[in-house]
């Protein structure tokens, strides 16, 4: 019965119209992707993102006190990469490469034996600069 079709128009037509069904399935299943993350990214982020503001005010301590806190700061890190890595899940390529360079940065320096009040301070400024990027796309979503 297949063959009987396979050489008419009507076997080329069907066979069209199954590609063409194809690339719409894949343009709907990206667009269900992108409405999925974009819910996800207005329920979750504003408490992820003020957990990572929290985080940030820790590193800040621990630099004032360096001498005193400064092994602390290795489990803050730590912390603040997982609060990173549940963020970037939920966010745009644009925004997650941003956020996925910062938590790349904090797994190096935990690899370290010792960090540096430096590099403490400069991971610091970076999460603050994320933590400020991350609330201009959250007031973005507002109007999408």
């Amino acid at each position: 019965m297949s063959q009987v079709f396979a050489s008419t128009p009507l076997g080329d037509l069907g066979a069209a119209a199954s590609i063409i069904s194809l690339i719409i399935t894949l343009f709907i299943a990206y667009g269900v992707h992108k409405i999925r993350r974009s819910f996800l990214a207005k329920a979750r982020l504003p408490e992820l993102v003020s957990r990572l503001r929290a985080h940030a005010s820790s590193l800040s301590g621990h630099l004032n006190d360096f001498a005193r806190f400064g092994d602390q700061a290795r489990y803050e890190l730590a912390r603040s990469q997982a609060t990173l890595r549940s963020i970037e899940r939920k966010l745009t390529a644009e925004h997650r490469r941003s956020c996925r360079s910062v938590r790349k940065k904090i797994a190096r320096q935990r690899r370290q034996v010792q960090i540096g009040s430096d590099e403490l301070a400069s991971t610091y400024e970076e999460i603050t600069l994320l933590v400020e990027a991350l609330n201009e796309y959250q007031q973005d979503l507002q109007w999408r």
